[in-house]
């Protein structure tokens, strides 16, 4: 991942994230960002309103390296690579104490008005907090269109 303006998360490697073999477990990468994803949406979109949420329409992973017992804490950096109507999807790496990447995920995430319980259409002032943490691509046009997105709503 390039220089960026993502939006940092420190997060503590616990004892039961090791499995058997002395690495952390598979499923613990998605726990790590999944933590990482709530502080990116409380700091960006929802604002701890009440009104508006995110939910996970889709997500990828690709498990690049073992994360080691010598692994104290990782960094997951969050960008947004693409903006739809209703959707954003996010890219989080996440690092090792050396900043070597251990983990890539993708995932598309609709805006959600919890009092209606249906997608949100993304608001000027939504798009305006998600672009402070866009991609090097999505700042310079590159981003995929709202269809390739799966963003259909």
């Amino acid at each position: 991942m390039p220089d960026t303006n993502a939006f940092l998360t420190t997060i503590p490697v616990r004892w039961s994230d090791f499995d058997q073999y002395g690495h952390v477990n598979n499923t613990a990468y998605l726990e790590y960002a999944q933590e990482a994803r709530v502080a990116f949406a409380r700091a960006s979109v929802e604002g701890g309103t009440g009104k508006l949420g995110t939910v996970v329409r889709h997500m990828e992973i690709d498990y690049l390296r073992a994360l080691l017992p010598d692994t104290r804490e990782v960094l997951v950096a969050t960008e947004i690579i693409d903006m739809g109507k209703t959707s954003y999807t996010i890219r989080q790496a996440i690092k090792d104490e050396h900043g070597h990447i251990a983990a890539v995920l993708t995932t598309v995430m609709v805006l959600f008005d919890l009092e209606e319980s249906r997608a949100s259409e993304l608001t000027p002032t939504v798009r305006k907090a998600l672009e402070r943490f866009a991609s090097p691509e999505l700042t310079a046009g590159a981003g995929a269109n709202a269809e390739a997105s799966g963003d259909d709503e």
